[in-house]
């Protein structure tokens, strides 16, 4: 991860808080092995696809910005209370760049 992709995730973050957002943190999704075959293992298939995923908390629910190997916003997504929990418990494992209050 270099500087250049840190402060175009950091510019996100700011960026929310400006709209009135409670509290917005970026997270580092690693690879996962989601599959192996073998006992060394001889096939091993990995899902990784996005590695960056920025969280916004507003009022009415969760807002999540996937985010490419350059640090840019491929996707967002509005996730409603109901659906935050189960979210966030699969985020608890991955690495935590920042939080911003």
């Amino acid at each position: 991860m270099s500087r250049l992709v840190l402060k175009t995730l950091f510019s996100l973050a700011e960026e929310e808080l400006g709209k009135g957002a409670k509290r917005v943190a970026a997270y580092r999704i690693g690879q996962r092995s989601m599959l192996t075959r073998g006992r060394l293992p001889d096939l091993q298939v990995r899902a990784g696809g996005i590695p960056y995923v920025v969280c916004v908390w507003r009022r009415e629910g969760l807002r999540v910005y996937f985010c490419d190997e350059d640090g840019r916003a491929v996707l967002g997504e509005n996730l409603t209370w109901a659906e935050v929990g189960g979210f966030l418990r699969r985020l608890g494992k991955c690495r935590t760049l920042f939080e911003l209050p």
